[in-house]
């Protein structure tokens, strides 16, 4: 039945702080207790619209703490996301309303159990508003889960560097170039979302890291694809950046000789790799 108004004075009692604490570390009792939030909030339009963002916002302050132990973290934000999933059957103003607690967030992530349900909020906030996730220790953090084969995070990099206001923030010192994320072929795709910014190509290619980045996923990969990647990459440099010095510099730490060597090695009878290759050196020239 949707009539659950006889529900609702008891939940609004046990919603303060005290009250709260008393379940938050017993994890059957918290259980329980986030079960029957998420039933009435899937199961009742009227108490959806009522309680759900103040249920969203007194999770997030009150069980979402420092005391709170690792067994309940994940239930809680299983909670969460359920409760996300329900927020979009509401007006898109108050979807906008549930605030994450990104600092809390951030040390969270470092409970293994409790990562999957975290990045998943993440991943649905950077596409709806990826400005709100615009803090360095949480793209540092990021990184580093990326780093230890998680491409759940570098999908939420990937959304937060797709606005320009965020990318050259994502792209930072550009040290991870260097790492896979957590495959080679997802270091690329970040990669290319940044690049995909037109303001910032020239920076990025006076980075220490990228000639050296474009020679390493070459040798990596080493098919006609990234061949095909990086001629595509080297075409869009602006000419002020594409000059003598520059391309001296490609010759000098090898990315021209294993372009040319990986193109002549990998080309098929569609000609793909020949036809990067004639591409690759009209631009140089």
């Amino acid at each position: 039945k949707d009539d659950n108004s006889s529900l609702y004075p008891v939940l609004d009692v046990i919603k303060n702080e005290e009250a709260i604490s008393s379940v938050k570390n017993n994890p059957e009792l918290l259980n329980n207790f986030l079960s029957i939030i998420v039933y009435l909030c899937q199961n009742s339009d009227e108490y959806r619209k009522a309680r759900l963002s103040t249920w969203f916002t007194t999770i997030c302050q009150n069980l979402l703490s420092k005391g709170t132990n690792d067994q309940c973290l994940r239930q809680i934000y299983v909670t969460l996301n359920y409760l996300r999933d329900e927020s979009k059957k509401l007006s898109k103003k108050q979807q906008l309303q549930l605030s994450l607690p990104i600092d809390r967030m951030i040390t969270h992530l470092n409970t293994e159990n409790a990562r999957g349900p975290i990045l998943a909020l993440l991943v649905d906030r950077a596409e709806l508003n990826p400005d709100e996730l615009n803090n360095q220790k949480l793209i540092n953090k990021l990184f580093d889960i990326a780093e230890n084969k998680n491409l759940k995070a570098t999908i939420v990099l990937m959304k937060i560097a797709s606005s320009e206001n965020l990318a050259r923030n994502v792209f930072g010192d550009g040290n991870w170039l260097q790492n896979d994320l957590p495959e080679t072929v997802d270091t690329i795709r970040l990669f290319l979302v940044i690049f995909e910014h037109t303001e910032l190509r020239s920076e990025i290619a006076r980075n220490q890291n990228f000639i050296p980045f474009l020679k390493a996923i070459i040798q990596n990969l080493h098919s006609s694809g990234v061949v095909t990647i990086v001629c595509t990459i080297i075409r869009r440099l602006d000419k002020q950046v594409l000059n003598q010095k520059f391309v001296k510099s490609m010759s000098e730490q090898g990315l021209i000789s294993t372009f040319i060597e990986t193109a002549k090695n990998t080309d098929d009878e569609t000609k793909v790799s020949s036809h990067s290759l004639l591409l690759f050196l009209n631009t140089l020239a």
